[in-house]
């Protein structure tokens, strides 16, 4: 799929979505594939919380009407909540500074 998105992770780590809803963590460095996620709706908008406790989160959403939220372990995402919203459509994903609301 085209690439949609992408946002640094951490030091040599760039994860990217895709139009094909996959997600996939490169080591930027060695342009290797760290890891691949088939994420349950259409990752053209990301965010990634760092700062909270058990982190790092990925917040992933699209066109459709579901924002999803991954936990990344050791090369390793789950699913941690899916939130169906009323309007289909995410252009903008935020995270307040203090991270406990995604805007």
């Amino acid at each position: 799929g085209t690439l949609m998105a992408s946002k640094i992770l951490r030091e040599n780590e760039v994860i990217t979505g895709y139009e094909n809803s996959e997600i996939i963590l490169w080591n930027w460095r060695k342009n290797e594939v760290l890891t691949t996620f088939p994420v349950p709706e259409c990752g053209t908008i990301m965010s990634i919380a760092t700062s909270l406790n058990n982190g790092p989160f990925v917040i992933v959403a699209g066109a459709e009407n579901k924002i999803v939220v991954l936990k990344y372990d050791e090369n390793h995402f789950t699913v941690i909540k899916e939130h169906e919203i009323t309007n289909a459509g995410i252009g903008v994903l935020g995270l307040r500074p203090d991270v406990p609301i995604l805007t």
